[in-house]
């Protein structure tokens, strides 16, 4: 029997215990490299295509002829530790992607292409028909008075090759104002890097944001949701209905305290919170809470 033939016995296998779905986190595979090309993405094997796209997928055999990833090496060889922002929502103000656009996260700290900037952990949306990165074309706000920002040094100016505000967004302040660079100079605005041919983006409170801010999830509230975030597929109650997980969890350690479940991605305090899953906070000052018994905590701590 043929590799191939053993991975399909595999997977068939698998998808009849339910272990095999699109994107399923459960999906097994060998580490045999028998390359397949997949909606413009080369995959080790079929396995791996199919673990994310399910198991009717269309393929080719062999490495994609055009590798769509725009993201051919780090220039400084330095790469980050990204978490995955391709997951997270398109942008409601802009237009829309088009048909089979993929998606790569750019771990790289410093990524250049065709002398545009792109930010560290940003998604960049790459067209399967033209190989270009998409930009956001968003409809564009009144530009106010950017007199505020500092001016280029000795007028030295740089031709960018698109506007770095069209390929740039940031999710998190959806009315954040963008004012792009046009200077040959780095500069910086209340301590944020405004580099050559890159995008800045304003609050409304008139504050600069970083861009590792532009994609983060941390909320302030528990209840809240970041407007970058991903979502999972929960269970909805319907009406007045309890939460299903939080009608039947409890917390023995604190029994005062208040469940919750999120359907969002996010951080709060400093911790990132599990979706899908109760999550028990104290009511009164926010904090979250450990439910396992003290009795319980001292063996643990103890073995």
């Amino acid at each position: 029997m043929g590799s191939r033939a053993i991975l399909q016995c595999l997977l068939v296998a698998l998808a009849a215990t339910g272990a095999l779905a699109a994107g399923s986190a459960s999906c097994i595979c060998t580490f045999q490299y028998d390359p397949v090309c997949v909606k413009g993405q080369t995959f080790g094997n079929l396995c791996e295509a199919q673990c994310k796209y399910g198991l009717g997928v269309t393929y080719t055999s062999g490495a994609c002829t055009t590798d769509l990833n725009p993201i051919k090496n780090c220039a400084s060889r330095i790469a980050i530790k990204c978490m995955d922002t391709c997951s997270q929502p398109w942008p409601a103000y802009c237009q829309p992607l088009p048909e089979g656009a993929q998606c790569f996260v750019n771990s790289c700290a410093d990524l250049k292409i065709k002398g545009l900037s792109y930010p560290a952990c940003a998604p960049l949306w790459v067209d399967p028909a033209t190989g270009g990165i998409i930009p956001c074309y968003r409809d564009p706000k009144p530009s106010p008075n950017a007199n505020f920002l500092p001016p280029c040094p000795d007028k030295r100016t740089a031709a960018c090759f698109v506007d770095p505000c069209q390929f740039s967004y940031c999710p998190a302040y959806p009315e954040a104002v963008c004012y792009s660079s046009y200077c040959a100079v780095e500069r910086s605005y209340q301590g944020v890097s405004w580099g050559t041919c890159s995008a800045l983006f304003v609050g409304d409170n008139g504050k600069a944001i970083k861009q590792s801010d532009c994609f983060s999830l941390e909320v302030k509230s528990i209840n809240d949701c970041s407007p970058a975030a991903p979502y999972a597929s929960c269970a909805v109650p319907s009406g007045d209905a309890p939460l299903p997980k939080c009608a039947t969890a409890t917390c023995p350690a604190h029994p005062e305290a208040a469940c919750i479940e999120k359907g969002c991605v996010s951080t709060y305090r400093g911790v990132e919170l599990p979706t899908c899953a109760p999550i028990f906070y104290d009511p009164v000052s926010g904090d979250l809470v450990d439910c396992t018994p003290k009795t319980r905590r001292h063996l643990r701590a103890a073995a």
